[in-house]
């Protein structure tokens, strides 16, 4: 049982394709089945669980697709609970599905990259919901001429829960990639790969190495960079997303731990007058060992007018890492565009965006523990 601050060394890579299954030859007419139902899922030879997952499959199929072609998506929930399901950055209103029901949903995709699926129900204590269970998939937004790309999905499996003296915590037992335990990295000496790097867990900050490398970051979040980045590691928070090519100048294997800080890649200063200035605090409150920790925002709803830009000057008092998002909305953080803005332990952080979703959204925490216990607001349009 690897517990919350085990250190993992993991190897392995398959294909984007390989362990998940896209929707192959696709035209804007077709409609596609993700079905919600419990399976049984083999990450290895003899080690099996039951999980509810899309279309018997864990992580859930890849959805792959073009930017401006229409995404339509029929939902079966074949289980006795409603789910609901968040396709992230998309114009698109997360879903309920009642049990045993069908919903269609549909919508266009604007820009290229890697995005997350997933179920976004209220889980609380229930590991077999939300994104503890293998609701969890990647839709691939490609541009002409794209470039061919691996893709790397982390999620843990089989979780667990714990008291510690600060409260309720969730572990897991082991880590999977692309649906299966680590095995031997499948690339040759001189081999330039552009891996599509997403964390679809529940909880952990993740951080990736592979000794001996360097990745040249190209894009965060599906938000391509002006110029490339060298790092000697990638650290995903859930919900995060990274591209980014490395040059194979020897055999290797992934390592993978958790992250116990934030780095700051960026010192860059968020560009454009913002025409409204939002204080938020982000605080925790400890449970000890008498069950779940609560949070809270400070700002309880926020209302914005459509077209206008807005700053929030957030501050987490926690030590833990908070990762943000705000539903169908970017965000600006050091003048770089992302999903997910990810706020260091007793940190503090400016994030700028531009109202111009259509309707209501939810900023929240992108660990499920943290939005399930209060970690999130909502955002009206009037």
């Amino acid at each position: 049982m690897l517990g919350r601050r085990a250190f993992l060394q993991l190897s392995g890579l398959a294909a984007a394709g390989t362990c998940l299954s896209p929707f192959a030859g696709a035209s804007a007419t077709d409609v596609q089945v993700l079905r919600i139902r419990k399976s049984e899922i083999e990450v290895a030879p003899g080690h099996r669980f039951i999980t509810t997952t899309y279309n018997d499959q864990f992580p859930g199929p890849l959805l792959r697709t073009t930017v401006g072609a229409t995404v339509r998506v029929d939902v079966v929930n074949e289980t006795d609970s409603t789910e609901q399901i968040h396709w992230q950055g998309q114009e698109v209103s997360s879903g309920l599905v009642p049990p045993r029901s069908r919903r269609r949903m549909e919508f266009t995709p604007s820009r290229a990259g890697l995005y997350l699926y997933h179920s976004a129900v209220v889980a609380a204590a229930d590991l077999g919901a939300g994104l503890y269970s293998g609701q969890a998939g990647a839709l691939l937004v490609e541009a002409a001429g794209a470039e061919r790309e691996s893709l790397v999905v982390l999620k843990g499996c089989e979780p667990f829960m714990r008291r510690t003296l600060r409260g309720c915590e969730v572990g897991y037992s082991a880590l999977t990639v692309n649906g299966h335990l680590p095995g031997p990295l499948r690339a040759s000496t001189g081999d330039r790969v552009l891996f599509q790097v997403l964390n679809a867990g529940a909880t952990e900050t993740l951080e990736l190495q592979l000794p001996g490398h360097m990745f040249e970051l190209t894009a965060l979040d599906g938000n391509p960079l002006d110029a490339p980045l060298q790092v000697g590691a990638l650290q995903l928070s859930p919900g995060e997303r990274v591209a980014a090519r490395v040059v194979i100048n020897q055999p290797t294997r992934w390592v993978v731990r958790e992250a116990g800080h934030a780095p700051t890649l960026f010192t860059g200063t968020n560009i454009g007058v913002p025409d409204e200035v939002i204080p938020i605090r982000l605080t925790r409150y400890p449970a000890a060992r008498s069950g779940f920790n609560r949070w809270s925002m400070s700002r309880p709803t926020l209302r914005v007018d459509a077209g206008a830009r807005y700053r929030l000057q957030i501050h987490n008092t926690s030590d833990e890492i908070i990762p943000l998002h705000l539903q169908r909305h970017r965000l600006q953080v050091h003048g770089v565009m992302k999903d997910v803005a990810v706020v260091g332990p007793q940190q503090r952080l400016e994030v700028d965006f531009v109202a111009d979703g259509r309707g209501p959204a939810l900023l929240h925490c992108t660990r499920q523990l943290h939005s399930d216990f209060g970690l999130r607001t909502r955002v009206d349009y009037s």
